[in-house]
Parts: structure tokens; sequence; C-alpha cells
């Protein structure tokens, strides 16, 4: 289109130049993004190298922990390493940050909200996770939940705000 004055922009990491909202910088997202992910490096990591150790914390039952589940624990615990990716690149103060913020916070809900009714059928067919362990994570999942529902619907300026600096205007 040679008269067209609209301009196509691809994806990128790379991020223009803005101005930060000073009202609304984004900085407590920043950092429970950065809890988050470190939080994230030790539970995976766990996951991974001492899978056996956590199955025995979580069991139901004292045998020891069967192979292949300790091996799908591992699987978990490699997702669970890379899902710090995209926290992390949510983490600065730019355009690409920003924007991704609400991107990171919803996929993170959804996938904490999906746990819950798995977590309330294997608390009904029983004999897999202890009891303990499985009210353990539904509660330690509420917390995140109920942050992520507030700062999503009633507080969305935590993720931050920014105005694009015109260049040649």
């Amino acid at each position: 289109m040679a008269g067209s004055s609209s301009k196509h922009v691809s994806p990128s990491l790379a991020s223009t130049s803005v101005q930060i909202d000073p009202s609304a910088p984004g900085t407590t997202i920043g950092w429970a993004l950065v809890v988050e992910a470190g939080i994230s490096v030790f539970t995976g990591a766990f996951m991974v190298v001492k899978p056996f150790t956590l199955l025995q914390m979580i069991s139901a039952s004292s045998s020891p922990p069967d192979p292949l589940a300790a091996a799908m624990l591992q699987w978990l615990g490699g997702l669970t390493l890379a899902l710090i990716t995209p926290l992390l690149l949510a983490v600065p103060n730019t355009k690409s940050g920003i924007e991704s913020r609400p991107v990171v916070y919803s996929t993170m809900l959804s996938m904490e909200v999906a746990l819950l009714p798995l977590i309330a059928w294997q608390a009904m067919i029983g004999n897999t996770l202890s009891p303990k362990a499985l009210a353990n994570v539904a509660g330690g999942l509420m917390g995140p939940i109920l942050w992520r529902i507030w700062v999503l619907k009633y507080r969305p300026e935590l993720m931050g705000r920014y105005t694009e600096d015109k260049k040649g205007a």
C-alpha cells in the first residue's frame, strides 16, 4: 500500500522508549514476579534433583515412591523452571515488560485455578497424596490466586503504565 501511513509492528523482546507513569510504575508487580521466580527456582530444582524425597514428604503411603512418579515429578520440575522465563521477561519496567504482565498473571492464575479441582478429586479418591499435603497445596495456592484476581480486576495500575515517547514530533 503505497499511500498508507499505517506502520506494522512485530513483537520483539527489545522495548521502545517509554515514559513510566510515576503514579503507576509497576514496581510492586515487578518485585512480586522476582519473588515468584525465586520460589520457582527453589521448588523446580527440588522437584528435579530430589523427587524421591519430595514424594516421601507428600505421600499417603509409607512405601518407597514409584520411580515413574519420580520421573513425572522431575518433568513437572522442568516445567516449573521453564515458567520462570515469562516471569522474568515481565519484570523490567519497559513497554514489553509492562504489556506482558497481565498475560503472565492471567496464565499463572489459570494454571493455579485448574489445579484446585484436581486437588479436590485426589482428596476424594484418597490413598495417593496425604490429606495434609493436599490441604497445604490448596491453601498455598489461595494466596497467589486471590492476589492475581485482586490485581487483575481491582488494581490493574499495579501492573504499571507508560506513555510512548514521540520521536520527531
